[in-house]
């Protein structure tokens, strides 16, 4: 498929099969050829009939990218695998109309796709643009005060940009580890402590969670995925 391309990471990820790919410019013929690989119950979601192009592109792809992972690690047809989303929009692996103990986690921004698979246990994955954070590192609604504060601290831009697009991309993770979004405003969502593969961090109710990540930045974006 020469208008998805993937890319190569270092391998600082944990052991969880991953793909990321940059997605070229595509045409009506491409979607048309991709679409005859989702089934009909994928067909029938939400973002699938969405008018914005790009969300009907990053939905199509981001499912057609995890079947063709999980064709080869399963030894089935991809018409045989469906990725539906249940209430909460947590994507859930179907195989022969079964639910599966695999779990499968998406992100996509800018030009990249960013999936995750892993069986039984939960991982939560973030795909984050760098410059699609620029002047936004002392956002009250994004941030909390000591993240702000920890942001500040950093002497160049880039560093300030880097860090701030680090501890949004573990907000993200963390929310779809837990299989859920941002309920109220992601400041909410507190990360107290951040070390280079270990985090401290506070939900939404209160509870404090110790979880391990790992992180990359890559061509101009931030990779991140988070696990229990």
């Amino acid at each position: 498929m020469i208008w998805i391309n993937k890319i190569k990471r270092s391998k600082r990820f944990f052991p969880v099969e991953y793909q990321l790919y940059e997605v070229e410019r595509l045409t009506d013929r491409n979607y048309q050829y991709l679409e005859k690989f989702l089934t009909i119950p994928e067909k029938k979601g939400k973002q699938y009939h969405s008018k914005n192009k790009k969300v009907f592109r990053n939905y199509l792809l981001g499912r057609i990218i995890c079947k063709s992972l999980l064709s080869q690690k399963l030894n089935l047809d991809p018409h045989k695998i469906s990725i539906l989303a249940n209430q909460d929009g947590v994507p859930i692996v179907y195989t022969a109309r079964l639910c599966t103990d695999i779990k499968v986690s998406i992100s996509h921004s800018g030009n990249m796709i960013f999936v995750a698979c892993v069986k039984e246990k939960n991982v939560g994955i973030d795909c984050q643009e760098t410059k699609a954070l620029l002047n936004n590192y002392n956002n009250e609604f994004m941030f909390t005060q000591l993240e702000i504060n920890s942001i500040e601290k950093r002497k160049t831009a880039l560093e300030k940009l880097k860090i701030c697009t680090l501890i949004w991309s573990i907000k993200e993770s963390f929310v779809k580890l837990q299989c859920e979004g941002f309920t109220k405003a992601p400041a909410c969502t507190k990360i107290i402590e951040l070390e280079e593969s270990k985090v401290k961090i506070k939900d939404e109710d209160g509870k404090v969670h110790f979880l391990n990540y790992s992180y990359e930045f890559l061509n101009g974006y931030c990779l991140v995925s988070i696990k229990k």
